[in-house]
């Protein structure tokens, strides 16, 4: 239970880098808080809580606390995205029970851990402190008790496995943690450095060893030992007794590995091997030159912005690092391989000896002539004993080699008795040290029902050392019944890793140090040998020395032959097994080296494809952000241009106070504080961008799906995720919805952009902006604030027209109507006729039911015009064109897609060359003359304000007096649609005086 916990934490903790959302944290976080609970109650019930230290319970009860906060912090925040206030203040207040209650728990902690819990709580401290604020002052919504709230229903992101059957009873490794590895990042590392150091000293120690005793072997020989005493010792008639028992297991042990034939395919071995590590590093330096030109050509492209996504290099530097070492490694080898083959070259004729059999070899013994005095000599006995001991003690290095890996790492001896079965056991070259590790084992075989597990270490073998996997192969094979194994089961022990984990106050460099300290023992053992192996050496000569002068009366002639003779099969012998060393040597060393280059190739594919991946997310990121620029948003078009002399604001801080007051407005309008801050931080601070950007989330959301089918522009991601300046992952999503304050105006048929900018007017009281709406008074736009450049000189002049206010174009009810009329208007209201234009026909039919739906099925949707004006000739294409602070009319049910501040107005492209000025069609616009009217009359009077007015009026005249047709032609051939009355002041556009019903 407790891994699980841990497992799913882990989770957790990557969703929070990755900024998931807040519902599906608050799931994770839930599930963990469960977890933690599990193991809470069962670490505080018998029989566990005998048999575990009460601070596992104390440290799983502070997790259980915090998790369980954070579970509802991250629900409260899907309740602010969901227009929730009231809700969210009280998932908060939860939260920081259960926050709190883990900081006091946890006082007494170490610093580092309790800073975790207090870091917790002050995060959902300062949450519910700025919800509670926001909800009393802005959204002043009830906020229910805890028990009304749902619990948060946890998803489990883990799962447990079940482990297979368990080891049998008599098994050595039953009663092994198969956690001993499982400890934190830091302290494995520093594991791994001492496991280094320690194998790289024991390796060293072997190597002191052999090197004396291969001194000593090459001293022996310069006295002509042993083949001299050989020589003598070999009494009677040549014989198969004649030849030393020991030499003959030497030459039996050529004949085995394949004599001269074996060396040569060694040779072509180490050849292919160091053709495949060239590959290898041919390999790494084309990938890693493939990081470093993309790195570079991200850098001179983007400079900061790719170098603050890019991954670290530190990660790419310690490849190339290890690339070196291995690549001057590999390169010392191949010296090495061309030494082997000189000197295969060289003894090669010395050892054609070995070619032939064991009974030719002992035919070829020269014969002594009878039995040899000297055999019996004192002087021969005293350095056969000699000899004897010198062997004993050179023999003795392989105990102590491996007495020092079991002081070093934790072993464990096995009996195995083979008989007439295989072993089942296979085993490959170690990564580095002395022994060979277990790479595979029968089913049900000897091996594996001994307890030898995969990965462990065989170090030796009936006290022989397993060097390679090629000597360690003869071993098994060359052993009788009975087999003695010597396994490594981890590189240090236990105490070790429970030292570095709770260490306290305690560095990990004097416990490392500390452990260090047995390597000194082992190091005064191995001085002791050599100096006891010296001294018998000594011992040796003056034996020899005694030996040399007792065989001076004896047959010359016969002894010398002899003594030759031996001294031909020593020789040969010894350059065979020197010759075979180094090649094991060689091919171990290429093994390890293939296998090293294989790993830092696995490392270096990872990150070229980690960079390409980072270097594809930078350029969607940058990608959405230029989407964004354009505000390639759905039917939403963009909001008018500045005047070139107007300089635009620079980006306000977070933290500023301007900053504050912008998140405000949006707040006012029922956005959440995070939807408001995240739009802003988007719009560069900009709140009519900001507006318009949460405001077409609901349909962006609803259309998104659909727009590679029909063709629409392409939406703006659902989801923004950005890295702020501290390095943590920030999330921004569009709302799924209206604020409610929002809907409940819309629902009264305003458009969402009236509707939000007189809640941001009345400080987000919704009575007053409805009854704003209703009056018919035009709430301002939304604006940056006092810091906010001027505004446009033709925007004020059309705000500021003497001749007529901006008006809403039939998007504001009759106050009226409303209030006269209110069974008539619910009825109608009920037939799914819009709230304005339902009003306005009341207030013309004097609150007539039936001539109101009949004055409204005969308008044409979205006015009142009767009748409707006829359709001009195709003569023009419409297309959109933005003016500021004239909202448009939107027909029934259409989508209201526009700016708060922009609209789409139809606009007439015509053949001329020139267009008049949108200031001066806006002035005509407001005297109630229709926007393709005024351009005409403008083209028609090149421009000329007065003249297109005299135009227009007196077209309207003569239509009237001689019912001409609308549409009629100017002298100049342009067709425009002439207006059949001249519209009053105040008469709101679209909506001309109503032709009489009768006569």
């Amino acid at each position: 239970g407790l891994m699980l916990a841990q497992a799913q934490r882990c989770f957790y903790e990557k969703g929070v880098r990755d900024a998931l959302s807040p519902k599906l944290l608050s799931k994770i976080a839930a599930q963990v808080g469960k977890f933690y609970a599990e193991v809470h109650g069962a670490l505080s019930t018998s029989p566990i809580k005998e048999h575990v230290d009460r601070t596992w319970a104390e440290v799983v009860g502070w997790n259980l606390n915090m998790f369980a906060g954070l579970a509802q912090f991250h629900a409260a925040a899907e309740h602010a995205a969901n227009f929730e206030y009231g809700k969210q203040v009280a998932r908060l207040v939860i939260a920081l029970d259960h926050t709190k209650e883990a900081v006091r728990l946890s006082k007494k902690a170490e610093p580092r851990l309790k800073a975790v819990y207090e870091e917790a709580f002050s995060k959902v401290s300062n949450s519910h402190e700025q919800a509670s604020r926001d909800n009393s002052m802005v959204y002043m919504e009830p906020v229910p008790s805890s028990a009304a709230l749902p619990p948060v229903v946890g998803t489990a992101i883990v799962k447990p496995i079940e482990f297979g059957a368990a080891q049998e009873a008599s098994s050595p490794t039953h009663f092994d943690d198969p956690f001993v590895h499982l400890v934190p990042a830091a302290v494995q590392k520093e594991l791994a450095e001492y496991a280094k150091v320690a194998q790289e000293r024991v390796q060293a120690l072997h190597i002191q060893l052999e090197s004396t005793v291969e001194t000593g072997q090459q001293r022996l020989l310069s006295l002509d030992l042993p083949h001299a005493l050989q020589a003598v010792e070999a009494d009677g008639p040549s014989s198969v007794a004649e030849i030393p028992q020991v030499l003959i297991d030497e030459i039996e042990r050529v004949h085995t590995s394949g004599g001269q034939q074996a060396l040569r395919t060694s040779l072509k071995q180490l050849d292919q091997l160091h053709a495949t590590s060239q590959q290898r590093i041919g390999k790494l330096k084309a990938l890693l030159k493939e990081m470093d030109e993309l790195d570079v050509a991200m850098l001179s492209e983007y400079g900061a912005k790719w170098k603050l996504v890019a991954s670290s290099s530190a990660a790419t530097a310690q490849v190339v690092d290890e690339l070196k070492i291995a690549e001057t490694r590999v390169a010392e080898a191949s010296s090495a391989n061309d030494s082997v083959l000189g000197t295969f070259t060289e003894k090669q004729a010395s050892m054609n000896v070995l070619e032939l059999p064991l009974d030719e070899l002992q035919h070829r013994v020269p014969s002594g002539g009878g039995r040899c005095a000297i055999k019996d000599h004192e002087s021969t006995r005293i350095l056969r004993d000699a000899l004897d001991e010198l062997q004993r003690l050179q023999q003795s290095r392989e105990a102590l080699v491996g007495r020092f890996i079991e002081i070093q790492s934790v072993s464990r001896h096995l009996t195995i008795n083979k008989g007439s079965c295989k072993v089942g056991i296979t085993i490959c070259d170690s990564s580095g040290g002395i022994g060979v590790e277990v790479d595979g084992l029968a089913p049900n075989g000897l091996a594996e029902k001994a307890g030898i597990l995969v990965g462990d270490k065989l170090v030796s073998i009936n006290g022989k050392l397993c060097l390679n996997h090629k000597q360690a192969v003869k071993l098994i094979d060359a052993s009788a019944s009975r087999m003695e194994f010597v396994l490594q089961t981890a590189p240090y022990e236990q105490e070790l890793v429970s030292a570095l984990v709770h260490r306290g106050d305690t560095t990990a460099q004097s416990i490392i140090a500390e452990q260090y300290r047995k390597f000194d023992q082992m190091e005064a053992d191995a001085t002791t040998f050599t100096t006891e192996h010296e001294r018998m050496l000594v011992t040796v000569a003056e034996a020899n020395e005694a030996f040399t002068a007792a065989t001076i009366n004896q047959n010359e002639v016969a002894v010398g032959e002899k003594q030759r003779y031996f001294k031909e099969l020593n020789q040969a012998v010894a350059a065979y097994r020197h010759l075979s060393d180094q090649m094991n040597e060689g091919t171990s060393f290429f093994t390890d080296a293939l296998l090293k280059l294989d790993e830092l190739l696995d490392k270096a594919n990872d990150l070229t494809a980690a960079a390409k991946i980072e270097r594809q997310d930078f350029m969607n990121q940058l990608a959405a952000e230029r989407s964004v620029q354009r505000q390639d948003t759905i039917a939403i078009p963009l909001p008018p241009p500045r005047e070139a002399a107007v300089a635009s604001p620079a980006p306000l801080e977070p933290q500023n106070e301007q900053w504050s007051g912008r998140v405000k407005q949006l707040m006012d309008m029922g956005f959440s504080r995070e939807q408001a801050a995240g739009a802003l931080e988007h719009s560069a601070g900009d709140v009519e961008a900001a507006l318009t950007t949460l405001l077409v989330g609901p349909e962006v959301r609803s259309r998104a799906g659909s727009n590679a089918d029909v063709g629409l522009p392409v939406a703006p991601a659902l989801v923004r995720k950005s890295l702020s300046r501290q390095g943590t992952m920030n999330r921004f999503e569009l709302p799924t919805a209206l604020p409610p304050k929002v809907q409940s105006l819309v629902e009264l048929g305003f458009t969402k952009e009236l509707a939000a900018a007189a809640l941001q007017q009345h400080d987000g009281s919704l009575d007053q902006a409805a009854a704003a709406l209703l009056s018919g008074a035009q709430p301002s736009t939304p604006t940056a604030g006092p810091d906010a450049p001027a505004a446009p000189p033709h925007a004020t002049a059309l705000s500021t027209a003497p001749s007529q206010p901006a008006v809403a174009h039939a998007t504001t009810a009759t106050p009226s109507a409303l209030t006269s009329y209110p069974a008539e208007m619910s009825e109608l209201l009920g037939m799914g006729f819009e709230a304005t234009v339902a009003a306005q026909a009341l207030s013309r039919c004097d609150g007539q039911v039936h001539a109101a739906v009949q004055l409204l099925l005969d308008a044409p949707e979205g006015s009142l015009v009767l009748p409707p004006p006829p359709t001009p000739p195709p003569a023009a294409s419409v297309e959109p064109q933005v003016l500021p602070g004239i909202p448009m009319a939107m027909p029934m049910g259409a989508a209201r897609v526009s700016s708060p501040i922009a609209t789409a107005v139809p606009s007439v492209s015509c053949g001329s060359p020139a267009r008049a000025a949108t200031a001066q069609v806006r002035r005509l616009v407001d005297m109630g003359f229709g926007v393709d009217q005024a351009q005409r009359a403008l083209e028609r009077s090149a421009g000329n304000q007065q003249e297109a007015v005299a135009l227009l009026l007196s077209e309207s005249s003569a239509t009237n007096t001689t019912n001409s047709p609308a549409g009629a032609p100017l002298s100049n051939g342009i067709s425009y649609a002439v207006p059949p009355v001249v519209p009053p002041p105040g008469t709101p556009l679209y909506v001309p005086p109503p032709p009489p019903y009768s006569n």
